[in-house]
């Protein structure tokens, strides 16, 4: 008798395991079909926003009501920077071009020294101009400088325009004979 309440206590306890692990896997299952859940689930984004979250993401833009279709409105503006030299003089002012999209509204110029330039816009060029004073004082070579276009949509594109400054101790050959 001893030996059929071991093989007993045996079968109930591996039974017992058995339950255990399948109400665990069970368990897990559950879980797991609430995360897919979760992630299936549309995105829902209020019709104002759906056309910027589909751009910014790829995603179709769809709502039940209607469909949203990416416009010209949602792209950056295009701006490129001319200047009439690239080698320029510490202390020396000097005109700068940018040259926009017809959705360009805004046209900001950063040195990275804390100046901030605004352009204005030119209408007869068709153009955005600025002004900019080269400083003094600037370590290295080359100066940096970011030209921000920006238009109505908050849209905004990011160009650089790099000056080589001049050595102002090398000096041009003068005419030594007056």
């Amino acid at each position: 008798m001893s030996n059929e309440f071991e093989v007993g206590s045996r079968m109930s306890r591996g039974a017992l395991a058995l339950a255990g692990g399948l109400a665990l896997v069970l368990a897990g299952c559950g879980g797991e079909q609430q995360v897919a859940d979760k992630t299936e689930a549309p995105l829902r984004v209020p019709v104002e926003q759906t056309a910027t979250v589909a751009a910014m993401t790829g995603a179709p833009a769809s709502t039940p009501e209607e469909e949203v279709v990416a416009s010209a409105d949602s792209l950056p503006p295009e701006v490129a920077v001319e200047v009439m030299d690239h080698t320029v003089e510490p202390g020396e002012a000097i005109e700068i071009t940018a040259l926009g999209s017809p959705d360009v509204r805004d046209v900001v110029m950063s040195d990275g020294m804390g100046h901030s330039t605004a352009f204005v816009y030119d209408l007869p060029a068709k153009a955005w101009k600025a002004y900019y004073r080269v400083p003094m004082k600037h370590s290295g070579e080359r100066l940096g400088l970011s030209v921000t276009a920006k238009n109505d949509g908050n849209r905004w594109r990011r160009v650089w325009l790099f000056l080589d400054i001049a050595d102002p101790t090398v000096s041009t050959a003068t005419d030594s004979t007056r």
